[in-house]
């Protein structure tokens, strides 16, 4: 069967990872085009040209010339083509718009939250090689600046799975996708740790979450569980420009 779509992604994106994730689990047939987000290929003059005027991935562009970017509209457009099943994309109104909050709220809380604890802790290596310690490791260390992704855990374990075993339901949905994507963007790569004892009802869903969608789910996270394994954290402060390459290099490898 041929492919009906093409997406670019990178593996580092969580956005990516999640649409990726529904994709294999669901079996669908696609080309895949990775974006290097490390090496700066999204900001080239060439890829707001012909891939997204916005610089950024996910991005899909459909055999009728239609280019798509936002992780939920892309989302929408598996649903309503028709290339999920209506099991991941729910005709009934009321289900999908229960699936629709959750996505809604998530932009502007766990993923706002944890992309800039990750940005902190990771990206502004690669943007400066002076070896100046710009003070990001500092806030990253401090539990006080943890507050902002602390709310979004207390609003997964008290409101989103007070009464149920999932997100949305009682099953999986896509919204366990892009959440628990954004949450192993810091735990999977060590910069952040779930307390259990504090958020009991979030570490049994993220552990249940994996274990539904798994192998899919580990071979998309498969570079954010080696760096996590292999820097045990962030790269630490005050970097030398030799180890700052060094990382680089190691990264552009992957």
């Amino acid at each position: 069967m041929s492919s009906s779509f093409k997406l670019f992604y990178d593996y580092f994106s969580p956005l990516s990872r999640s649409i990726i994730i529904l994709l294999e689990h669901n079996k669908v047939v696609y080309e895949k085009t990775s974006v290097a987000l490390r090496k700066g290929e999204h900001l080239s003059k060439e890829y707001g040209q012909n891939v997204n005027r916005h610089h950024k991935v996910p991005v899909i562009h459909d055999n009728d010339g239609l280019r798509l970017a936002e992780t939920v509209a892309i989302y929408h457009y598996l649903g309503r083509k028709g290339i999920i099943s209506e099991r991941w994309y729910p005709t009934d109104v009321k289900k999908l718009m229960k699936i629709d909050e959750f996505l809604q709220w998530n932009h502007n809380s766990l993923l706002l939250t944890t992309g800039s604890i990750f940005y902190e802790a990771w990206l502004k290596h690669f943007k400066d090689i002076s070896g100046t310690e710009h003070g990001m490791m500092k806030n990253v260390r401090d539990p006080t600046n943890f507050v902002d992704i602390h709310n979004s855990l207390n609003m997964l374990e008290n409101v989103w799975l007070e009464n149920k075993k999932f997100l949305v339901d009682d099953e999986p949905t896509y919204a366990e996708l892009i959440a628990s994507c954004a949450l192993m963007q810091v735990v999977g790569l060590r910069l952040f740790a779930i307390d259990n004892e504090k958020y009991p009802k979030v570490s049994r869903w993220l552990q249940d979450t994996k274990d539904y969608f798994n192998p899919e789910f580990d071979t998309a996270h498969q570079y954010i569980y080696k760096y996590g394994e292999r820097f045990n954290g962030p790269p630490k402060i005050g970097l030398t420009i030799r180890a700052v390459l060094f990382l680089r290099n190691l990264m552009n490898k992957s």
